[in-house]
């Protein structure tokens, strides 16, 4: 499992790429969920894959509400229809991050199946709150 900081670094440099619109292919979206691609593919898992960003707003609510949202990942199914399951794995305390796994329609193949590690970040006082996922050395999981 990559270090908690590792991980929210990387998450950092994403969102400082996403701020580079010329390097993301035109925005797609459906029901106020807008998705973009990079325009490079970037190595993941042995793989070449683009990064895919989704931006969506929510009336009305505080950050730390989306927060507490984001991080009870076993009620997603409840606001989220691509999972069928998600599950928590449990807490890794030494690497300060939690394990789960959710279960996804890829119609016409067959489910997939994604094993996460998630890490959080919270400031109060900044109102700067961050839920991270990432597929990095999923295999203690």
């Amino acid at each position: 499992m990559p270090q908690r900081k590792a991980v929210l670094e990387l998450a950092h440099q994403r969102l400082e790429f996403y701020d580079h619109k010329d390097r993301l292919e035109d925005p797609k979206g459906s029901d106020g969920v807008s998705f973009r691609l990079s325009k490079d593919d970037f190595s993941c898992g042995g793989d070449l894959v683009p990064l895919t960003f989704m931006e969506f707003d929510v009336p009305d609510a505080r950050p730390v509400d989306v927060f507490n949202v984001l991080f009870a990942v076993e009620n997603q199914t409840e606001w989220d229809t691509a999972p069928k399951e998600m599950k928590v794995l449990g807490d890794w305390k030494q690497y300060q991050a939690r394990g789960t796994v959710g279960l996804f329609d890829a119609a016409p193949l067959s489910t997939r199946e994604i094993w996460q590690w998630q890490v959080l970040s919270a400031n109060f006082t900044s109102q700067e709150f961050w839920v991270v996922y990432t597929s990095l050395e999923t295999d203690p999981l």
